[in-house]
Formats: structure tokens, C-alpha cells, sequence
């Protein structure tokens, strides 16, 4: 896969083999199970006993939405492996929701990037500002794909606007309701009607948006859309990338749980004892991201290895 195409779907599982849940890295770092010509392996139970020492496994996305619904019950929280001292990454959609939605690089809104996150979900701030030779490899991909018609990774931002509050509107974008019950221990009806009843409190005027399925997250559902033709104020959401596309439209996010705004996103607990949200500086936002995206990658990288 050295020649990458635009209209191609990357997606698909036959390049990796892989099923929701927690796999085995052999002697290379292609995320291809060895049923197809890789060195992975589906870990034994799924139980993170029998992950041998110095061994380093994959996380991929939540085994919860497994179709074996035996397979659902076999969660292992991320908290978990770090206390057993056990490194993963964890693989999911990219931190930047942007190369997922339909553009010239991308015309067919294919999940053709994703994440791999060293020991964590999403990529954390530790304050260091790294050099990110992941933004010329990134750039030059979306330059290739698109036919020389996107220069960098900030023209699929639509709209770039400074990060404020415009409005008393807050937009509740939770997560879905496993993602709450398995990592969080709460419904996320609960969680919902708590931060209705703290943003009331506040004065704001809340509107929830459900979770949308994979269709309805393109033009003209895409998020980013919606927050600037509705003027919504703020955003709150919990372990999701709804509030990196929230600053990235402009709209500061107020974050809980596992989140990849780095120190831009106004933790939950500070704006519920509070109200007030954090300054977020555009330039800021943009060195940001682009540590965000030293873990992003096309797929086609973590198939060939290439991404380690």
C-alpha cells in the first residue's frame, strides 16, 4: 500500500484481521493478525493474565460493541493495564474528526485515519511541546490525496473563528450509554441530567445531542456545521472528540473523564464550581492539535508498521 488513494476505503478488515478488544503485538508493529499474514494475535479470554512480561498489546476500540454478545462482557479498563504496569495503544478514530468527514483527500468520508495512543485513550498533556514531524507526513498526505488541493491539515477546518462564548447556548454531546456504564459507572441518562440541571443553574439554555450514527455525522449533520449555524455557546462532553471539533469551530468545551483537549478544554469540576471557562488562544489551539497529531495516522501506516 505505498501508492495511497483518495476513493479507496482503508477500513476495510480484511487489511487487518483484527476484532474489537484486546490483541497480542508480535515481532513487528503491522496491525495485521497472523491468520492473514501478520504477528498478532487475540489475546487468550481477553484476560489481561495472560499478557506475558514485556509483552505490548493493542486496545482496540471497545469491546462492548462487539457483535458476540459473550465478547461484550469481557471489558478491561484502560486503568487496569496501567496498574498492572502492561503498555498498550489504543486504537481508535483520529483525534482530528476532520479527515473523517467527506473532502478532497477524502471524498468518500471513509474512516481511513485513526489514532494509536500510547497507555491512554486519547493523547494527554504532560506540557511539553514536542516537534511534530507527524505534520509534514500528515501534510503531504492530504496533499498527495487531494490532488495538491489541501496544503496542510488546517484547510479542512472549515471555519476558523477565535475560541469564545457567543452565545448562553450549551450543546450536551454525550457519549454513548456503554461507553458511560463500562468506563464510568453511570447511565448516560444520568449523566445527562446532571450537567442540564448544573448548565440551568448557570443560566444557559441546554439542547442535547444525542450520539449521531456514522451517516448522520457528515455535511450538513457534521458538528462543526452545526455549532456555528446554531450559535451555540459551549459544548459539554464526556471521554469523546467532540470537544477538540468544538474549539476547532470556535465554541470552548467544557470536558469530564478521558478527553483530548490537552490544558484548552475547561475541566468539568472547575466550570461547575465556577462557571467560568478557560481562555483559549487560536494559536494555541493549533500547536494543539498538532501534538495531537503526532498519534494520527492514515491506516495504511498501521497496517505496513510504519506508523512505530
Amino acid at each position: 500500500m505505498k501508492q495511497l488513494y483518495a476513493s479507496h476505503n482503508y477500513a476495510q478488515k480484511h487489511y487487518h484481521g483484527l476484532h474489537f478488544g484486546i490483541s497480542v503485538f508480535g515481532k513487528d508493529w503491522r496491525l495485521r493478525h497472523r491468520m492473514i499474514g501478520g504477528r498478532m494475535h487475540r489475546l487468550k479470554d481477553q484476560d489481561i493474565n495472560n499478557i506475558f512480561k514485556d509483552e505490548t498489546v493493542l486496545i482496540f476500540g471497545n469491546i462492548y460493541g462487539h457483535r458476540d454478545p459473550e465478547q461484550q462482557k469481557k471489558f478491561n479498563h484502560p486503568s487496569e493495564l496501567r496498574q498492572k504496569n502492561i503498555d498498550f495503544y489504543y486504537w481508535d478514530n483520529p483525534h482530528i474528526p476532520h479527515l473523517l468527514y467527506h473532502n478532497p483527500a477524502n471524498p468518500n468520508g471513509y474512516k481511513n485515519w485513526c489514532r494509536m495512543v500510547f497507555n491512554h485513550t486519547h493523547r494527554q498533556s504532560d506540557g511539553v511541546n514536542r516537534p511534530n514531524q507527524s505534520i509534514q507526513r500528515i501534510n503531504e498526505q492530504l496533499y498527495d490525496l487531494s490532488a495538491h488541493t489541501l496544503k496542510t491539515w488546517r484547510d479542512l477546518v472549515p471555519v476558523w473563528r477565535d475560541c469564545k462564548r457567543r452565545s448562553m447556548t450549551a450543546l450536551i454531546c454525550p457519549s454513548g450509554d456503554k461507553t458511560f456504564q463500562h468506563h464510568y459507572n453511570i447511565t448516560r441518562g444520568e449523566w445527562t441530567n446532571r450537567w442540564r440541571t448544573i448548565l440551568e443553574r448557570l443560566g444557559y439554555r441546554v439542547v442535547v445531542r444525542p450520539k449521531p450514527g456514522r451517516q448522520l455525522r457528515q455535511a450538513p449533520h457534521r458538528l462543526c456545521d452545526q455549532l456555528v449555524t446554531n450559535n451555540v455557546g459551549i459544548t459539554v462532553s464526556n471521554h469523546s472528540i467532540v470537544a477538540v471539533e468544538s474549539m476547532l469551530a470556535g465554541v470552548p468545551a467544557v470536558v469530564s473523564g478521558s478527553n483530548a483537549t490537552g490544558e484548552l478544554g475547561t475541566p468539568a469540576e472547575e466550570f461547575e464550581q465556577t462557571g467560568i471557562l478557560r481562555p483559549v488562544d487560536t494559536d494555541q489551539l493549533i500547536d494543539w492539535c498538532e501534538q495531537l497529531l503526532l498519534d494520527d495516522y492514515h491506516k495504511s501506516e498501521v497496517y505496513n508498521g510504519t506508523w512505530h
